[in-house]
């Protein structure tokens, strides 16, 4: 079965313009050939955010997939994403989004840097991990996983990006993630190392 719309399970902003981007980066032959629509959450509204309640990224990530593919009758695409640090124990990890309650991602780079304050430059490895899920309306599945290695900057740098970005400093480029521009993330990035593994899986759908 072929379709013409894939869905994008998420109304996160951030994340949409980056997976939208990263789609198009990946599919642009084929995406201005088959004139491959790509929806979010905002074209159905008013739909809620799918609670990333369970304890590993993938399994968040095939939730929110399979429940949207289903709902929509359309091929969703979701992901799950989180920041882990080696100093912290692994934290935020899947939690990354909840850190701290109730809070702006400002004041979770700062509560994270108020908890790494003390720790030499050199211990504060850190890795972007993020698990995609292409499920299909009658229930397949399509799993894929990126990471990327840095460490946390002592102190916020940049305004692109979002999340932990401006705190997620990159050695082989000398920059934190906030301060590149996005075609330069979007080369190295944990999400873009995830989408890319699973564009055989989504090109033949449409």
């Amino acid at each position: 079965m072929t379709y013409n719309s894939l869905l994008i399970a998420t109304s996160n902003p951030g994340k949409l313009t980056e997976i939208n981007y990263l789609l198009k980066e990946l599919l642009i032959n084929p995406y201005q050939k088959a004139n491959l629509k790509i929806l979010s959450y905002q074209d159905f509204p008013p739909v809620e955010e799918i609670e990333e309640s369970s304890i590993s990224y993938q399994e968040n990530a095939v939730k929110k997939a399979l429940l949207s593919a289903k709902r929509f009758n359309l091929p969703s695409l979701a992901d799950d994403s989180g920041l882990e640090v080696e100093a912290l124990g692994g934290k935020p990890g899947v939690n990354s989004r909840y850190f701290g309650g109730e809070i702006s991602f400002k004041e979770k780079r700062e509560l994270l840097l108020k908890l790494l304050s003390g720790v030499p430059f050199t211990d504060r490895i850190a890795r972007f991990v993020c698990v995609a899920v292409l499920a299909l309306p009658r229930g397949e599945l399509f799993i894929s996983r990126g990471e990327v290695y840095g460490c946390i900057n002592q102190e916020e740098r940049g305004e692109t990006g979002f999340g932990y970005d401006p705190i997620f400093y990159y050695p082989q480029l000398n920059h934190t993630f906030g301060e590149l521009e996005d075609w330069e993330k979007n080369q190295i990035s944990h999400r873009a190392k995830a989408l890319e593994a699973l564009i055989p899986k989504i090109l033949p759908l449409f």
